[in-house]
């Protein structure tokens, strides 16, 4: 099964008002059910691989407090030929970094063929992914993130990724709750 680690982002930061400000042909964007902040991808994996994943997170998640994450800018991620991925970056929290920091490293403990490729992390919410070629999304720029709330994070999710008639489908496999903030 193909799976990742990420957090749950729950549709308050104005989702749809950037999707009226930048009507393009050739986007698609992501279901609003979809939208997350990924921790590590993994990709495939076997049943005893998601056990021990299961029983890493269970283990490691709850020495971490929950945490506040902000969104702080609109960009773009561009694939070599054309195309690419717009997203709605992080703000860069040494405790968002160092829960990252420590899942990946557990993770790759038990799985170690994943330390090739991950590299810098850039904590990001794709909103869409497009075929043509960024120079006709260049208004990006001048897209002004204004009054997003802060969103609390209570947990870390195991996510099962589901290819369905209807596009990709992200599922909850398990739950880890992080601790409360003191």
């Amino acid at each position: 099964m193909r799976i990742f680690i990420g957090i749950k982002i729950h549709n308050n930061f104005q989702f749809a008002s950037i999707k009226k400000a930048l009507p393009y042909d050739g986007i698609k964007w992501v279901k609003e059910d979809n939208l997350h902040l990924t921790l590590l991808f993994i990709g495939q994996a076997s049943d005893k691989q998601v056990l021990q994943i299961h029983e890493t997170l269970k283990r490691v998640v709850p020495n971490f407090s929950g945490l506040d994450i902000g969104i702080h800018s609109l960009g773009q991620f561009h694939k070599r030929k054309k195309g690419g991925i717009l997203w709605l970056g992080i703000q860069k929290k040494p405790s968002l970094k160092q829960l990252q920091k420590h899942i990946q490293e557990e993770i790759i403990a038990i799985l170690p063929e994943l330390s090739i490729q991950h590299s810098e992390y850039t904590p990001h919410i794709t909103l869409a992914r497009f075929k043509t070629n960024s120079s006709n999304i260049k208004s990006i720029e001048n897209y002004k993130i204004d009054n997003i709330p802060l969103q609390h994070i209570p947990e870390v999710i195991l996510y099962k990724s589901r290819s369905t008639p209807n596009g990709v489908q992200y599922v909850a496999l398990e739950k880890y709750d992080l601790k409360n903030k003191s």
